[in-house]
């Protein structure tokens, strides 16, 4: 990053004078590091969103008779959580690689992502509502550790 940030600064100077180029990247900086921000709230939220959407499928999982038979009937039902959680992972991996955020935070959603898979292969039925929350809360904690991680 910071090798892109003298190369843009030896840009700038060449166009005008060293005042004007220090002023047009200082403003080119703050547009950054604004528009990281915004990103990282959007994450958050899409992560919180796709979190919601897969305790609810667990949720209804509990009430199963028993775990069906073919993966397909499994996926059926879990459709809306898996499309959550790999948006998240595609938007958060297209984010990386323009630049626009740190390159390794997809791998936090890749861990959601994941989990997301688990519980549609491995149905919650007759699991307790206290299991199914405490496991959300792990998952929910690694991949804040993760973003955190990734984002630096």
């Amino acid at each position: 990053a910071q090798s892109s940030a003298a190369a843009t600064f030896r840009r700038l100077s060449r166009s005008g004078s060293k005042a004007s180029a220090e002023i047009q990247y200082r403003n080119l900086r703050h547009r950054r590091l604004h528009l990281r921000r915004k990103l990282w709230w959007l994450l958050c939220w899409l992560q919180s969103a796709a979190s919601i959407v897969y305790v609810y499928l667990r949720l209804a999982q509990r009430e199963w008779r028993d775990v069906p038979d073919t993966i397909l009937e499994r996926l059926r039902p879990a459709w809306r959580a898996l499309l959550y959680a790999t948006f998240n992972v595609g938007l958060a991996l297209a984010l990386g690689t323009v630049g626009w955020i740190p390159r390794g935070v997809w791998l936090a959603f890749a861990w959601q992502w994941l989990e997301t898979l688990y519980g549609t292969l491995r149905p919650a039925v007759q699991m307790r509502p206290t299991a199914i929350g405490v496991r959300q809360l792990i998952v929910s904690s690694v991949f804040t550790v993760l973003f955190i991680i990734f984002w630096q």
